[in-house]
């Protein structure tokens, strides 16, 4: 059941961070007002009075008790989305013992600075294509990069190079170092054959 808001809310204060704002930027906006003991007071984003400001994100809300009932304070941010001077209502819903009721706050104004040039249609235009930027590439560009293949394949030119030098090195050590065993075998087999020609003179 929907009570009366004089009787759920009294000396209201709703104030802005400040008066101006680009479209679509956070400002912050700040709500005091004095409810009845035992009151719950919660913002109603979904008003018609916001008009074109929108509810952003809830900051901070606080209670106070005092004598005559509760003191509540709302900080939150909102943000325009219309040009010009952008006028709403910000909205609260307070809930007591008795019911609930929505409660339109105070006027407050934005100042919405345009983007458009005087007499241009707010709508949306085809992009222009990419344009090439004269002076944008350095001259010395290709040179540089054929340069730098070069160079990169100057040295891999030398690592190879390098790379056979030793294995051809590596492989006339190794065919040194068999050669002293052919004697061994040399001897070998003149032993062989000399058993077979005269097997009694041989022992």
């Amino acid at each position: 059941m929907a009570v009366s808001t004089f009787a759920s809310a009294q000396n209201t204060e709703v104030t802005l961070s400040r008066s101006y704002a680009a479209i679509g930027e956070p400002v912050g906006l700040t709500i005091v007002l004095e409810t009845p003991d035992g009151a719950v007071v919660d913002v109603n984003p979904d008003a018609e009075s916001w008009g074109d400001v929108r509810f952003l994100k809830l900051i901070s809300q606080e209670s106070i008790r005092f004598q005559e009932g509760l003191s509540h304070r709302i900080e939150m941010l909102v943000a325009p989305f219309a040009f010009g001077s952008v006028s709403f209502q910000p909205s609260v819903t307070i809930t007591t013992d008795a019911g609930f009721t929505f409660v339109d706050l105070p006027v407050l104004t934005l100042d919405v600075p345009s983007i458009l040039i005087p007499g241009e249609a707010l709508a949306l235009s085809r992009l222009q294509g990419p344009v090439p930027i004269e002076g944008a590439q350095s001259p010395l560009f290709w040179p540089a990069i054929v340069i730098g293949s070069l160079g990169a394949l100057t040295a891999l030119c030398l690592v190879g190079l390098i790379s056979l030098r030793r294995w051809v090195g590596d492989r006339e050590n190794n065919d040194a170092l068999l050669e002293p065993l052919s004697a061994p075998v040399d001897a070998l087999a003149s032993a062989e054959s000399l058993i077979e020609a005269d097997a009694q003179g041989a022992y």
